[in-house]
């Protein structure tokens, strides 16, 4: 699913992202970038590759992650978003096609949902 794929995992909490790195592992991936936040990314961006896909925690009170995703989603990157924010897909009105995960997620969850986002994706490349 992930084979040749770069992905962009945008995560605050260090073990968080090692085990999002540990189930995209799982899918074959193995071009990722990490990045700590929003703002980190903006600071590498130039030097950054393509994304093919990208994993963003929304943190409460931020604005950045959502902005980043909605950078992301205008050129065509699918998006996976994830918060511990009950109501964050409250706050993400114009990215509601975007998946948003609750912490803590499932592997089985997480799969899922990067399955439906990259089958999306694809459908919408065909159209």
């Amino acid at each position: 699913m992930l084979e040749d794929k770069t992905i962009l995992i945008v995560e605050g909490e260090v073990l968080i992202a090692l085990d999002i790195q540990r189930n995209l592992a799982g899918e074959n991936a193995r071009n990722i970038i990490f990045a700590r936040s929003a703002g980190e990314v903006s600071k590498i961006a130039g030097s950054l590759p393509a994304v093919d896909l990208a994993i963003i925690e929304i943190a409460p009170s931020d604005s950045d992650g959502p902005d980043l995703a909605r950078r992301l989603v205008a050129h065509g990157v699918p998006c996976v978003m994830t918060s511990t924010e009950l109501q964050a897909n409250l706050l993400l009105v114009d990215l509601e096609h975007v998946p948003v995960l609750l912490k803590p997620f499932s592997q089985a969850q997480f799969l899922a949902a990067l399955r439906a986002t990259l089958a999306k994706t694809s459908l919408s490349q065909l159209e």
